[in-house]
Formats: structure tokens, sequence, C-alpha cells
């Protein structure tokens, strides 16, 4: 299989109880639409690569600053990818809007 297309490896956390609820636990999780604002107040939706440790019942968040700046690379890698996407939205909405 080739290294380039493996899939990220879920990170290893300790698994504990969830500080907020006391009622599930907190795992690293991964799931699609998990929408960020970037930039511009741009919303991302962070690729499903990026774990965040999540509890399993009140499904509050945990990030690490290790997961943050994991979260920050990966915005800005998908940010640089719709970059010419987003400019052109961002310039029909300012001339429907009258704003130069």
């Amino acid at each position: 299989m080739d290294p380039s297309t493996t899939p990220p490896e879920k990170p290893r956390i300790k698994i504990h109880r969830c500080p907020k609820c006391v009622m599930g636990y907190v795992i690293p999780t991964s799931k699609d639409g998990r929408f960020f604002p970037y930039k511009e107040s741009t919303l991302i939706n962070l690729p499903m690569s990026v774990y965040i440790p999540t509890c399993t019942e009140c499904k509050a968040a945990f990030p690490t600053p290790e997961v943050q700046e994991e979260i920050k690379r990966a915005l800005e890698a998908e940010y640089k990818r719709h970059e010419p996407d987003v400019a052109k939205a961002l310039e029909r909405l300012r001339r429907r809007k009258g704003i130069n």
C-alpha cells in the first residue's frame, strides 16, 4: 500500500472520564462536518484526518496544544487549497452588497 494514501493513525491518548459531564469518556474523534472559522469569517470543514479528544456523551471537545496546532495547520492547508474559490465568492458578495 502506498504510504501517501494510508489513513492517518488515530492518536493514542489515555481514555478518561469527561470532566464536564462525568458520564462519558474522552476519546479521539474524527468526523465530517466540523466547521471552524478561519480568515474573514470563512468556515472551513476540518478534514477527517484530524482527531480531537471529544466526550462520547456531551460531545465537549478537549483539544490539547498539539491538537490545536494540528487544527491550525489543517485549516491553513484547506484554506490554501480553496483560496481561489473563496476569493471569488467574497468578491461576488462585496459587489452584491456594494462594498468596495
